[in-house]
């Protein structure tokens, strides 16, 4: 079982931050922590502590591990990928000595969540609210096709929308950066998503009046590209 934490920073169209990965394997007892650093989509993770809970004592030692890879989505996954080596071993009773582990690949997949909770418009009392996620309204790479998931998720926010008659929003559209995409190209392209979205709601019985629209392109993502989480949609309640 794996546990993802992912920190970005950006300047520009360029990406970097910090990951943590925290693996657990239940045949053996062995948990393992991963730590590194990421540009773009390039990641370099070292093996920073082996965990012991219930040690098989078929586990004669562990190579501490030094990845270096890609971190991308492919088919509703998470995937980390790619080659590593290692110059420090554990072994149970003896703790961390020098490795002569032979280098090896790797693959860490995790499943992208579809169970997220859906928005609400509980903050429409605001003045106006941060930008509020439909985390299931996904797009095809390059386009303004929608994930067959994301109908349910907009049907619940017209249902909201129509609840408060008073209420505005703002949708935010965003893209996500591949190699030589332009920047004016991805915000068109995010205005085209928002609008794909506004003209959904519309069709669904809510006044255009009621929605404001604005792209972002690539400069706003939520994971390092690319990813098929950052082609996404955001709405902020306006009154």
């Amino acid at each position: 079982m794996y546990t993802f934490i992912v920190k970005i920073n950006q300047e520009g169209s360029e990406l970097s931050g910090t990951c943590e990965i925290i693996n657990t394997y239940k045949k053996n007892g062995v948990t393992e922590k991963f730590q590194g650093t990421f540009t773009n989509n390039e990641i370099s993770l070292t093996e920073t502590s082996v965990i012991r809970y219930k040690m098989s004592p078929s586990v004669k030692g562990w190579c501490l591990k030094i990845l270096s890879g890609t971190l991308t989505t492919r088919e509703k996954e998470y995937v980390i990928e790619g080659t590593w080596t290692s110059d420090m071993g554990f072994t149970p009773g003896r703790g961390y000595s020098n490795s002569d582990c032979e280098p090896g690949i790797f693959r860490i997949a995790k499943a992208i969540s579809s169970k997220d909770e859906p928005p609400t418009l509980s903050q429409s009392d605001q003045k106006e609210s941060g930008p509020i996620l439909l985390k299931n309204v996904l797009f095809e790479l390059q386009t303004d096709k929608l994930f067959p998931q994301a109908y349910a998720e907009l049907d619940t926010l017209v249902i909201q929308l129509k609840e408060k008659p008073q209420v505005r929003i703002r949708l935010e559209g965003h893209t996500d950066y591949i190699k030589n995409s332009s920047a004016q190209g991805d915000l068109l392209l995010s205005e085209k998503r928002v609008n794909k979205v506004k003209g959904y709601l519309i069709k669904k019985g809510i006044k255009g009046d009621r929605i404001e629209t604005k792209g972002y392109g690539h400069s706003k993502p939520l994971l390092p590209p690319p990813n098929e989480a950052n082609r996404r949609v955001e709405f902020v309640i306006l009154n």
